[in-house]
């Protein structure tokens, strides 16, 4: 579905500066729901990692948003 609609958005907008604009627009959205669903399977990772396992890797439950966002998203 993404590469028609990559294809659908490049023929109708084309190479005109809104076309441009536009698809960076669409290309930062795929981008930052591609990050969204890559943040959201590691904190769920993060979630369902046993006690021991996470208490050996120094890893508290209240931080795995934390841990999830700076793997995802950076400092």
């Amino acid at each position: 579905m993404s590469v028609v609609f990559s294809h659908v958005s490049a023929h109708i907008h084309g190479n005109t500066k809104e076309g441009i604009a536009m698809n960076k627009l669409i290309s930062d959205l795929k981008t930052a729901a591609h990050k969204r669903a890559v943040y959201r399977q590691t904190l769920r990772e993060l979630r369902g990692l046993n006690i021991d396992t996470a208490l050996d890797l120094d890893i508290y439950q209240a931080d795995a948003h934390r841990i999830a966002r700076q793997a995802v998203y950076g400092a």
